[in-house]
């Protein structure tokens, strides 16, 4: 019968990067998993609006469901780090994490979002390794935003290395958990390092080479060597007497057809196999074709092996708000299928003694009754946390000028003196100040473009004065917009 058999579902994953918009999704069945759709959009040079406009143009397009819809961060927004915590009870862990968390950024625990995973417990050292994940809020909240704008939510924020090793699973059928893989995944302009033991993330870096260098093949090809063989020697000061398996390099098909697997081997020392990154996904082959032409220059590792996660995630990047009110939805959703069940109940029985067509008639009034309390307390409930995020985001936004002026004071030379700093509140920051020498201000403005935390930088003037003992002085004004971004 129809009735029973399975329903299909559309999962639908997002990555919004720092050039590309990527979308893909997949149809998953109880015997199969299958891509149904792969986009990627040009995003560089984009306000978040036009994003917005674009992601709600694709949705209507893929029909998209937000029940069914989750966000990738891509890892270089992420900081991970890996700890010895003297504990194995998870209890214990938790609270010595809230601890570490401090120490491990410069920013307030309201500023970021943090999870972790313990890697393995030592029970006989008495002792866990554990990694550490920590985001900006600024980052998630702006996703957030953009999915809202396009009409479209999620509560579900994972981390695209997850996804790398989730497609690492279906590729190599990983089932032995003593055994380490890395995994070099090369995409446009970086490339992630991830080590893999115990099924389970370990120790990962962001490399910031990718498809773009390999215009230079040569040039390309070394430095890959060079960086992998930093990172397998960072492996072995993190953990000793644990040989790799073996090297995968996938990503990015620009790049890994520039790569010899012999000359590799030869220069990192390792067992190391080049795959591609449609390998493990079911997809027609005349699709798969048109898409290694279009997705050349970037890697979906990441939202693939997100998609087929579903609910297997252990790194959730989702605000603490977001998560408590996805708490709060389940338990009203728990709430609500028992009422419905003890009303049910009544209902088959009651209708063998006194008829189906009196009882349907009375239990489906109690029903009604139900679902409208249940809507009232759920509506109560959304807007007290809508409260708490407005409350919490003014709390957040507090601090940003003093990372401008941290910042600043991180990359300003010597020779310069500033006489002011003026910003409009937004992101608009104006900085006056001399110096000896015009090489000195451009050094200056190239700091000032090299930092996450400003763009657009441009030198309105630069003039120069006589000062009164007869030498020069350089006065100038720069400006730029500011951003509070945080990797």
């Amino acid at each position: 019968m129809s009735f029973f058999k399975q329903k299909k579902k559309i999962v639908t994953t997002l990555e919004i990067g720092n050039s590309w918009l990527k979308v893909i999704q997949i149809q998953i069945s109880r015997h199969e998993k299958k891509v149904v759709n792969l986009i990627k959009k040009d995003i560089k040079s984009l306000s978040d609006q036009k994003i917005s406009e674009i992601i709600k143009k694709i949705s209507k397009q893929l029909k998209i469901k937000s029940s069914m819809c989750f966000i990738s961060v891509p890892r270089y927004y992420v900081t991970s780090r890996n700890l010895d915590l003297p504990s194995t009870n998870p209890n214990e862990i938790k609270e010595m994490i809230q601890l570490q968390i401090g120490k491990q950024t410069p920013y307030d625990r309201d500023e970021i979002i943090s999870d972790y995973q313990i890697i393995e417990n030592k029970a006989i050292e008495g002792y866990s390794k554990v990694m550490l994940v920590i985001v900006h809020r600024n980052i998630v909240q702006r996703f957030l935003d953009i999915l809202e704008k396009a009409k479209l939510k999620t509560d579900e924020v994972g981390l695209s290395s997850e996804g790398l090793l989730n497609w690492g699973r279906a590729v190599l059928e990983i089932d032995q958990k003593s055994k380490t893989y890395i995994f070099v995944d090369i995409g446009y302009e970086n490339s992630d390092f991830e080590a893999f033991i115990n099924n389970k993330l370990f120790f990962g870096k962001v490399v910031s080479i990718g498809a773009v260098n390999f215009k230079n093949k040569e040039e390309a090809v070394k430095r890959l060597i060079q960086e992998i063989n930093h990172f397998t020697y960072g492996y072995h000061n993190e953990i000793d007497n644990q040989e790799i398996e073996k090297i995968i390099i996938t990503g990015a098909q620009k790049a890994i057809n520039n790569l010899d697997q012999k000359l590799l081997q030869n220069g990192v020392g390792e067992d190391i196999e080049i795959i591609d990154q449609f390998e493990s996904m079911v997809v027609p082959e005349d699709l798969a074709q048109q898409h290694r032409k279009t997705m050349s220059d970037i890697s979906i590792t990441g939202i693939f092996g997100l998609s087929l996660q579903l609910k297997e995630r252990s790194i959730s990047l989702l605000p603490q708000e977001l998560l408590i009110e996805k708490e709060i939805k389940q338990r009203a959703k728990d709430i609500y299928i028992l009422g419905i069940l003890l009303i049910l109940v009544p209902i088959f029985i009651s209708g063998i003694f006194f008829g189906r067509n009196y009882r349907k008639k009375i239990y489906l009034r109690e029903i009604e009754k139900k679902l409208e309390s249940n809507e009232a307390e759920v509506d109560l409930l959304k807007n007290k946390i809508k409260r708490i995020e407005k409350v919490k985001q003014r709390i957040i936004n507090k601090g940003v000028p003093l990372n401008f002026l941290f910042e600043i004071h991180n990359t300003i030379p010597p020779e310069i003196y500033l006489s002011s700093i003026n910003f409009d509140g937004k992101d608009r920051l104006i900085i006056k100040g001399s110096s000896s020498a015009m090489s000195v201000v451009f050094k200056f403005v190239s700091k000032l473009e090299e930092s996450y935390f400003f763009r657009n930088v441009k030198t309105e003037y630069a003039n120069v004065r006589q000062r009164r003992d007869s030498k020069e002085s350089i006065d100038f004004e720069i400006i730029c917009l500011a951003k509070n971004k945080y990797q």
